[in-house]
């Protein structure tokens, strides 16, 4: 499970780079596509996989100490589609 978790935080770290980038550095578009891209090999992940990547990020929320990565961190379950059903 600790592999599972170590992805999850890649993913979160990536998505909270895309966020927090300048459209100079990363064009809306481009970040819109991979963003796309995550949420749909995600959305193929069984319900109990969904409540171990919220569990991972609710984590990684309570030891986040940047306030605008908590704020990002806290809205990626929604973001990334891995809600309650």
């Amino acid at each position: 499970m600790r592999d599972f978790n170590v992805l999850v935080r890649a993913i979160v770290d990536a998505v909270v780079l895309m966020e927090m980038s300048d459209d100079d550095d990363l064009s809306p578009g481009f970040a819109s596509e991979i963003l796309d891209g995550i949420v749909a090999d995600l959305d193929r992940i069984s319900e109990k996989g969904r409540k171990e990547i919220r569990s991972t990020i609710d984590s990684l929320v309570q030891s986040e100490e940047n306030p605008r990565r908590r704020e990002i961190i806290e809205q990626l379950p929604e973001g990334l589609g891995v809600v309650d059903d």
